[in-house]
């Protein structure tokens, strides 16, 4: 399986009436349908580049399609969905109210690439906030990936491959920290999966697992985790444009979000965190927390009162 991620946004603070929205997206998909997925994207980039323009699109963006006719991003998605995979979107609203609250947090962790000097100016909160929301999007996926192909082809689930668009100092946050959380913390650990009846989760112990322990390991699951140039890999630009266009929904940028974030939920499911990791250690023992303990933390900060985003959600393929 290939799990590709990439952002949309700035994931800094502005005026809640400027929606200050940003995003990063997964999206999971079999290796064996990367052909028909560049087929889709080449289909997209022919239908938006105009006939007569002299130069190609040198990476085709969301922002470079008509908001008065998504028709062919609409399209584009539903491809997408025939062929199979999953999109798991993890959203970062910033309003300037809320600063103060994120930056407790951050002061709190001082995990942040140059060391534990606090957060010194907007720039490192901005930074923190990437981070962060790509640790979750990273366990999100997983989950999300686990959820989907358990019940469509589990034995793509017998090896991932992450592809993530580079960002340098945010790369060296995230690295630092699955590095941590794997080699540190994950051995007092036991990562257990709690799989509902429909999920087909052997090909996924087999590969993955740690042997009568009843979980796995995620050192094996992340073990081929790269930062790369989005514009090298097809997968990448996908994503891309998944991401940017749920970001443009929530930000209004589409004149009919609904249609377009009607479109996306048919590659979402509805998921909710059911990976967890149990204590080994005496310390440790009773706690329980998501994969990788960073996500959900900013969840309650701040109530973003998104109907397009409550919209997205009810619509996402539902797993029994």
């Amino acid at each position: 399986m290939h799990v590709y991620i990439d952002e949309s946004g700035t994931f800094t603070f502005a005026p809640a009436e400027r929606r200050p929205w940003s995003t990063i997206g997964a999206y999971a998909v079999d290796e064996a349908k990367l052909g028909d997925i560049a087929q889709a994207y080449e289909l997209l980039e022919r239908n938006v580049s105009a006939p007569d323009a002299e130069e190609a699109i040198d990476e085709l963006k969301s922002t470079l399609i008509d908001p008065d006719n998504p028709e062919y991003y609409i399209e584009f998605v539903r491809n997408l969905a025939d062929i199979g995979g999953v999109f798991v979107p993890s959203v970062v609203y910033t309003p300037i109210e809320a600063k103060g609250k994120y930056l407790k947090i951050a002061e709190c962790e001082r995990s942040l690439p140059q060391g534990d000097v606090g957060i010194a100016n907007e720039k490192r909160l901005q930074l923190y906030l990437q981070a962060n929301a790509l640790c979750e999007a990273t366990n999100a996926a997983l989950w999300g990936a686990v959820g989907y192909f358990s019940r469509h082809s589990p034995a793509t689930l017998r090896e991932f491959h992450w592809f993530v668009d580079e960002k340098a100092k945010v790369d060296d946050f995230v690295g630092l920290y699955l590095d941590r959380s794997l080699s540190g913390e994950g051995r007092h650990y036991r990562y257990v999966l709690q799989p509902s009846k429909e999920m087909n989760v052997k090909d996924f112990y087999d590969a993955h697992g740690q042997g009568g322990t009843g979980g796995f390991s995620p050192s094996k699951v992340v073990a081929h985790y790269e930062f790369l140039n989005s514009k090298s890999m097809v997968g990448l630009k996908v994503v891309d444009l998944l991401t940017g266009g749920l970001r443009r929904s929530l930000k209004g940028h589409w004149n009919d979000s609904e249609r377009v974030g009607e479109a996306l939920a048919t590659l979402m499911i509805q998921q909710a965190p059911w990976l967890s990791i149990s204590g080994q250690s005496t310390e440790l023992r009773g706690t329980t927390k998501t994969l990788l303990p960073i996500a959900r933390k900013f969840d309650g900060v701040v109530d973003s009162n998104s109907r397009i985003l409550d919209f997205i959600r009810a619509r996402a393929k539902k797993l029994v």
